[in-house]
């Protein structure tokens, strides 16, 4: 179950690279107002951040994309909780968690 504190819900161990970095959930919520979803690299912080509000019992999934650097050897987590309102007792899990990485040559931007 996810709680208000972050919570890993997926790790991907990698050598150093260039990445394609992705991270899906089904997250199932009852009470819970909205739940966060972050992808990150334990050394150089935030890739990507969506979250999902609902009421009352629901389930919705959130997907997570980004590009990733990794000068060394490095871990990709995703990272979930849920942002609730006081009043309430919230509860939400994840489930059918998928974190996948593609190694790529380069990024170019434009």
């Amino acid at each position: 179950p996810l709680g208000s504190a972050p919570q890993v819900v997926a790790s991907l161990s990698l050598p150093a690279g260039v990445y394609l970095v992705t991270g899906r959930a089904q997250i199932d919520m009852v009470f819970a107002n909205e739940i966060d979803c972050t992808l990150n690299i334990q050394s150089a912080g935030l890739l990507d951040q969506d979250s999902v509000k609902t009421s009352g019992n629901s389930s919705s999934t959130i997907v997570l994309h980004s590009p990733a650097i990794l000068p060394t050897d490095g871990t990709v987590n995703m990272v979930c909780s849920i942002l609730a309102d006081p009043q309430s007792t919230p509860r939400a899990s994840a489930r059918n968690i998928v974190l996948s990485a593609l190694q790529i040559g380069n990024l170019m931007g434009q």
